[in-house]
């Protein structure tokens, strides 16, 4: 069999996106781990906002090391208008790269958990969350995979997040990177997922700012092995893992690290890494379809 890179969305609790084989999304059903049963099922509403369930009151939390299996870049960055509907939006966009690693690792799979914050000088801000995780052991299933996804869901519930994103790619090969499509409000307002923004004008809703910052925070993480998942919390006070300031573009504020600068004019400035923005097939097997949920916002 020739080698397979499969991405997996997870949208309440999991989606899976073959890149080789017909990128059909599917959900991964809430499933006992022992369950010899355990299957995937169809889904077709794909919008759905990813809910974090009730963290378990046994739940235990180690404290997370400094080590990291990925890499993540603020690659683009964009808030202005959205001019559908003349709202305030923004977008995110972020690489990640799977690191190598420096030694044999002591379990099946892992899943890191990142905030995205969006602040302005007027005091409003916006929080996303995203997560990205890949496996170590090559027999690692969809089963696992559908168990694994639930503690993610404790992670929000941990860390009180209203909704979030994330991507899960098998057997993701070292060295290597993808990007996420935007990540931001543009994506409710534009009814690419989650309850809509609509009348709360985003980051402008305290007045015009005059400076826009995104920064990226790894906030915890959980590996399994042999059928056990492990909760880590990085410290609250850690550093970003990546921070950049927007710029004054046009009637809004620009980060960009990803377009040709004499391509912006023709590049729509909410999604300039998809063609297709309101799809949930990626235009290349390297892009990564993603789905935001409503933001929390904070004045």
């Amino acid at each position: 069999m020739g080698k397979k890179t499969i991405v997996a969305t997870i949208i309440i609790f999991a989606f899976l996106i073959s890149t080789v084989a017909g990128i059909q999304p599917v959900k991964a059903a809430k499933a006992n781990p022992h369950s010899p049963n355990s299957s995937l099922q169809n889904i077709n509403n794909n919008s759905s906002q990813v809910q974090p369930d009730v963290l378990p009151s046994d739940t235990q939390f180690n404290v997370a090391g400094p080590e990291t299996r990925f890499e993540v870049k603020i690659v683009y960055a964009y808030a202005g208008v959205y001019s559908p509907t003349m709202e305030h939006a923004s977008a995110v966009v972020l690489n990640f790269t799977r690191l190598a690693s420096v030694q044999n690792l002591a379990f099946d799979a892992e899943i890191e958990f990142y905030t995205i914050n969006i602040t302005t000088n007027t005091g409003v801000s916006e929080n996303y969350c995203h997560f990205v995780g890949t496996n170590f052991k090559q027999s690692f299933s969809g089963t696992e995979l559908s168990y694994l996804s639930q503690h993610i869901t404790f992670l929000a519930a941990f860390f009180n997040t209203p909704g979030f994103t994330g991507d899960f790619r098998f057997n993701w090969t070292q060295n290597t990177s993808f990007l996420t499509i935007s990540i931001g409000s543009v994506q409710s307002i534009s009814g690419g997922g989650g309850a809509s923004t609509s009348g709360s004008d985003g980051l402008w809703r305290a007045g015009v700012p005059t400076n826009i910052s995104v920064a990226v925070h790894r906030v915890g993480y959980a590996t399994m092995s042999n059928g056990s998942v492990s909760l880590y919390k990085d410290p609250t006070d850690n550093l970003a893992k990546d921070i950049e300031q927007l710029s004054n573009y046009g009637n809004g504020f620009l980060y960009n690290n990803l377009v040709a600068t004499e391509k912006l004019s023709q590049t729509d400035l909410f999604h300039p890494s998809s063609p297709n923005p309101s799809s949930n097939v990626s235009p290349s097997p390297s892009i990564t379809p993603t789905q935001t949920a409503t933001p929390t916002q904070s004045s």
